[in-house]
Order: structure tokens, then sequence, then C-alpha cells
């Protein structure tokens, strides 16, 4: 990643560790910030449960999800604005419908409410 902050010469660089991406996210931040940052837990006590794949559909029908919105995202389900408890129930309820026949093309994602594309204070 380069930063381009002015048209100076570069003064210094510093190598501040090995950034690693599976496919998800990558953050620029602040070091001085990165002790605030609460990855895991949520922010409000509230979370996301996001499903896509191909028995997407059939399990947004006996769940009753609603499609995903964001742009890419066309073929996925989602829960929004649950609590943390809910958001988990309902998680592990559509693993196990998926994991209940084998070859069912589905995968989850637990979301809570974290800091992702939030500026830290």
């Amino acid at each position: 990643m380069i930063v381009r902050v002015g048209d100076a010469p570069v003064a210094s660089t510093v190598d501040v560790g090995v950034v690693g991406v599976d496919a998800a996210w990558l953050a620029f931040a602040d070091v001085d910030a990165l002790d605030l940052w609460r990855h895991e837990d949520s922010l409000d006590g509230l979370a996301d449960v996001a499903f896509w794949g191909a028995d997407a559909p059939a399990a947004a029908q006996e769940f009753t999800a609603g499609p995903l919105t964001t742009v890419g995202d066309e073929r996925s389900h989602v829960w929004t604005d649950l609590p943390i408890r809910s958001a988990l129930r309902r998680g592990m309820t559509v693993q196990a419908w998926r994991d209940a026949e084998p070859g069912r093309g589905l995968a989850v994602d637990f979301r809570p409410r974290r800091h992702r594309g939030l500026a830290l204070p």
C-alpha cells in the first residue's frame, strides 16, 4: 500500500508488519490508535447474520430472511440489527439446516457491529 501525502521526496519508511488479507478487509490505521480496536466485539450489542450460496434462496424462504442489498452481495440474504444472542441463535440454526443435508451450498457469516469502516477517536 502506498499513501501519498505530498510531492516531496520520501523522508523515511517504517515497516510496521505483515498485512494478511484472505478475502476480507484491509485496514489502514493510526498505529497508536490500534489499542482501541475491537474487531470481534459488538460495539452496540447488535449483530447481523448473512448467508449466501446455491441454497441461500431456499434457506431465506425457510427462515424468512431478506435480501442483502450491498452491491456485489445481491445473491446474499441477511438479518440485521439483532441482539447478539438472537443473531447467534439464527446463525447456528441456519448452519444446522445446511449441515442436515450434506452437499447444501450455503455459507453463513456472523457480523457483530464492530469498527469496520469507522474512524477511531
